[in-house]
């Protein structure tokens, strides 16, 4: 029964945080006529209850007001009432009281159904949280739900004093986390009573993941509006970014958590899009503002999805002066003369940077950042590696895709070009020629936010070349057909056989996990505070991130080996007493870390490094599963 009242209690809070301020706002958005369709509504309305509830509990924390259930619940309904009543004061005009209408083809939902069921092969035997990006983001999000404020994002490590001892140092900021990761998840936590370590935040961000394949489709075919190709480009854009590699590259850990900051930035951008494009094609004041509003919490929530869309929306306008001279005049100027947009602009301004700044903000992570490239990661991709990064299909019909806007004369004139031409190309010179811009980035991540202009533009190319070969083959509609699908199935073959490769994962992950977690409430239990407890993440990979969960005395703590390049980094890791401890045990310098540190539990891969302890005389196991043991010392038996 508990089970069961859990479950409606998690339901109750995905409504209440992702769904009920959303759905509000559009209603606020549509109070004098009907704008989105029903596809469209349904990413609006999540993202912009995201909005509403990461901006809700950051002024309530702020002023500080305890975060919990009922303060956390009359915030979000507060604002949501506010929406509703200033969306009811206006009414529709009878004749235009019907949303625009939506048929969604039958392509749609095969398409969209295959690309739910390939992510879901992926996340169904992995439902159990073991993601490391998760694990570390979750320890914020429980303390969130523990202290019922917002946290302050930083971390105590391993260091020497003057003696030349170990010691475990002054708490030293992070720049690493943003708060908006994590103050969706923690309402819901908050709201639903779920701990952790559970599978709510896993079932979440999954959604998340799903919504965002809708504000593709939706984007991509209201950038085609005027096209009475325009279902299809959506359906097909759907397909390059949905099923083809789905889970290819870093994306397949946004299934189960991994990345999490780009599984909200995922969502945010085609959705800014979205808006944006409705605001400066029909000169909609509110979709601007509402614009406005994702733009400013993206800020909040993720930064390298906030850089990356800045570029794109700088080259967007770059293009848009060079193809589309009269649009600025015509569609954004009347925009800017509104008192609304300006009135929110300074508003946004006086919250960002004197009522709660972020961290990476406040603690200068923007020079980390700016300057040449020096990691081998963010030294740039080749054309044939960043071919490979973004999908070989996807790389070849995006190119297509932009060629064919480019020599159409009618393409030119819109606005299409100057978006998918803006979008896309300033991100490829970032990942080719990172060193022409200074900017220190990985990669392979700003290569996967080039998915997005791409997907669409190969979208469209697949449909312009279906259209030309049905021209071509007009007298033989059954070599149309064979052509069809031969290139159907030639784009298919490297995404599927991609997805394939990537979902033969260790079959037993789910169980070490669980086992990992049993050891880690076995430590807490078992452990006094005054002793130290280490872990090691070389070999015990699985779910070991979210053993901090289960302690709560630091985000660092327990302390852990690393992966052993790490401790070459001058700027990482700088102490090497853990490396040494389960290393060489037996070691010197690591009687002397465990004697400074008073490291009396251990948590070892058994067949792996067990041997070595059980040989060490200072060290006697208490505690074994199938993958794990955990040794303590002997004085603290």
């Amino acid at each position: 029964m508990d089970f069961f009242v859990g479950q409606f209690w998690l339901l109750v809070a995905l409504v209440v945080v992702l769904w009920v301020p959303g759905r509000m706002w559009v209603l606020f958005l549509e109070r004098k006529k009907p704008l989105f369709s029903v596809v469209e509504q349904i990413p609006l309305s999540i993202t912009l209850s995201i909005v509403v509830v990461d901006l809700v509990m950051i002024v309530l924390g702020r002023v500080g007001i305890f975060l919990d259930a009922l303060s956390v619940g009359l915030g979000i309904f507060f604002v949501s009432g506010l929406l509703f009543f200033f969306a009811k004061r206006e009414k529709k005009a009878k004749e235009n009281s019907v949303s625009p209408k939506q048929e969604l083809s039958l392509l749609f939902w095969i398409v969209f159904l295959l690309a739910v069921v390939i992510k879901m092969v992926y996340l169904v035997p992995n439902i159990v949280p073991h993601a490391t990006d998760l694990g570390h983001h979750s320890y914020w999000i429980k303390k969130i739900v523990l202290d019922g404020k917002l946290p302050t994002y930083e971390e105590r490590d391993i260091t020497t004093n003057d003696a030349g001892n170990y010691i475990v140092g002054e708490a030293e900021p992070i720049s690493d986390f943003i708060i908006g990761e994590h103050l969706t998840l923690s309402a819901i936590a908050i709201i639903s009573g779920k701990d952790v370590v559970s599978g709510f935040s896993v079932t979440a961000l999954f959604v998340l993941h799903v919504v965002t394949l809708l504000a593709m489709y939706a984007l991509a075919k209201r950038l085609f509006e005027r096209s009475s190709h325009a279902e299809r480009i959506g359906v097909w854009t759907l397909f390059f970014f949905g099923v083809l590699y789905a889970l290819g590259q870093s994306q397949m850990k946004y299934v189960t958590g991994g990345a999490m900051g780009n599984t909200f930035g995922n969502l945010f951008i085609p959705v800014a899009f979205l808006l944006l494009l409705f605001a400066v094609r029909r000169c909609l004041v509110g979709a601007f503002i509402s614009a406005l509003f994702v733009i400013f919490m993206l800020a909040y929530t993720h930064h390298l999805s906030t850089l990356l869309f800045v570029f794109a929306l700088l080259g967007i306008f770059l293009m848009l002066a060079i193809f589309h001279r009269g649009f600025f005049p015509k569609n954004i100027l009347p925009l800017l003369r509104s008192r609304s947009v300006w009135i929110t602009v300074v508003s946004f301004l006086c919250f960002f940077f004197f009522f709660f700044t972020p961290s990476y903000i406040r603690n200068m992570a923007v020079e980390q950042v700016v300057g040449t490239p020096q990691n081998e990661e963010h030294l740039g991709f080749s054309f044939l590696e960043l071919g490979r990064a973004v999908g070989e299909s996807r790389a070849a019909f995006g190119i297509l895709g932009l060629g064919f806007l480019l020599f159409s004369r009618k393409m030119r004139r819109s606005d299409i070009l100057a978006i998918l031409a803006g979008w896309s190309i300033p991100l490829g010179i970032l990942i080719v020629y990172p060193n022409l811009v200074r900017i220190d980035l990985p990669s392979a991540r700003v290569a996967n936010y080039m998915v997005f202009p791409l997907a669409i533009l190969s979208g469209y190319a697949l449909v312009l070349l279906v259209e030309r070969l049905k021209r071509f083959s007009r007298s033989a509609s059954w070599v149309c057909t064979a052509m069809v699908l031969f290139l159907v199935v030639s784009v298919s073959y490297g995404g599927f056989l991609d997805n394939a490769s990537v979902m033969k994962k260790r079959s037993d992950q789910t169980e070490r996990s669980l086992e990992v977690f049993s050891a880690a409430q076995y430590l807490h239990d078992r452990v006094s505070g005054s002793v130290t407890v280490m872990h090691d993440h070389i070999n015990i990979t699985s779910g070991d991130a979210w053993i901090k969960t289960f302690f709560m005395r630091d985000y660092n703590y327990p302390f852990y080996r690393a992966f052993l390049f790490r401790y070459d980094r001058a700027t990482d890791k700088q102490e090497k007493c853990t490396m040494y401890v389960f290393s060489e045990p037996d070691s010197s310098e690591a009687k002397k870390c465990i004697d400074d540190l008073n490291v009396g539990a251990i948590l070892v891969d058994e067949k792996i490094d067990g041997q070595q302890f059980q040989h060490f005389g200072d060290y006697w196991k208490v505690y074994s599963d199938p993958f794990h043991s955990v040794y303590v010392r002997a004085s603290d038996k």
